[in-house]
């Protein structure tokens, strides 16, 4: 994800969960210096779950995905970046941002 992406969905978007459409969207750092990008679906106990969150990292003007967790399905998926699963964390990401922009037009 380029920088100007994740500025122009920041402008909309902030640390506190904000409800756009169809659930919470919400961006806010880490102490690690990375970004956390989350949908957040309300569940039946009046709270919201994860669905998902990835973690990103700036790494030579962009910002690449390190992390996924996603609660919202039947089982709860944690993924790490490695070759293994570098693809994955790419697709999701991309579909994360699509989602998020179609929900502040």
């Amino acid at each position: 994800m380029t920088n100007e992406t994740l500025i122009q969905l920041m402008k909309k978007i902030g640390s506190d969960k904000t409800y756009l459409t169809d659930g919470y969207y919400r961006i806010r750092d880490n102490k690690s210096g990375q970004k956390e990008l989350a949908f957040l679906k309300p569940d039946g106990c009046g709270t919201t779950s994860v669905n998902p969150q990835i973690t990103v990292e700036e790494v030579d003007g962009n910002w690449l995905a390190v992390k996924l967790m996603d609660m919202g399905n039947n089982s709860t998926k944690f993924i790490i970046r490695d070759d293994a699963t570098k693809e994955e964390l790419d697709n999701e990401l991309e579909k994360l941002i699509k989602k998020m922009e179609e929900a502040i037009q």
